[in-house]
């Protein structure tokens, strides 16, 4: 159960058998216990959320995975999930650039909370900001192809756009190898090698952006 909207469904799964077994004082307890589960797995695994404090993996001082600055022990961000930890002056920089998002938690009655950066993986920052992914003009897909593996990265795709996109890696051969749907709002981290290209099309198949891979972990951005 790897998405936000599985979890959803599994919820509403247990709540069903919740009033069907609702006679079954047992029954409806382990059935409680799992929607407990349920909640804990949705804010640890994904999508994730940053925490203010200390990580209790890394209690001491600590740099910060963007900045790679030392900070104290108190003044930091983290997300358990992924060990990851961030200053706090990265993360506000992160929040005016739209990296990650804060927005309240209606179940936990509406709550401040932070995603976590895309996959738990912040991107690389420059002067200029996050590092983006190289682009490539939409024709000639068919001439393109992965050649080398010598430098391992990552993309983070983020789709902008009002509707699902399609995120497909150009392998060794020069066929496209389809790596998912990208849901509107939502992001895709997918680890590749420099220089490999990655094609967004949309779902009628038309190509949308020709993206490769940079040295450095980087985003694509997928507008309308």
């Amino acid at each position: 159960w790897d998405t936000h909207s599985n979890m959803s469904d599994l919820k509403v799964a247990i709540k069903a058998a919740q009033e069907v077994c609702a006679s079954n004082p047992r029954v409806k307890d382990i059935l409680d216990v799992a929607i407990t589960l349920v909640d804990e797995v949705k804010i640890k695994a994904h999508p994730c959320y940053l925490q203010l404090g200390i990580n209790p993996k890394t209690p001491d001082s600590f740099s910060c995975d963007i900045c790679k600055e030392q900070n104290g022990a108190d003044e930091r961000f983290y997300c358990d999930a992924h060990n990851i930890d961030i200053c706090q002056p990265c993360v506000e920089a992160a929040l005016l650039e739209a990296q990650i998002e804060a927005f309240e938690d209606e179940e936990n009655g509406g709550v401040p909370m932070i995603k976590c950066f895309p996959g738990g993986e912040p991107t690389d920052y420059d002067d200029d900001g996050p590092v983006q992914a190289g682009t490539l003009p939409t024709e000639g897909v068919e001439a393109l192809k992965s050649v080398s593996f010598d430098t391992a990265s990552s993309v983070t795709f983020q789709n902008n756009t009002a509707a699902p996109v399609e995120i497909w890696w150009v392998n060794y051969e020069g066929n496209l190898q389809s790596y998912g749907i990208v849901e509107p709002g939502m992001t895709s981290l997918q680890n590749t090698y420099a220089t490999h290209p990655w094609v967004v099309k949309n779902t009628d198949g038309d190509v949308l952006y020709v993206f490769v891979a940079v040295e450095q972990p980087s985003q694509a951005i997928i507008t309308g």
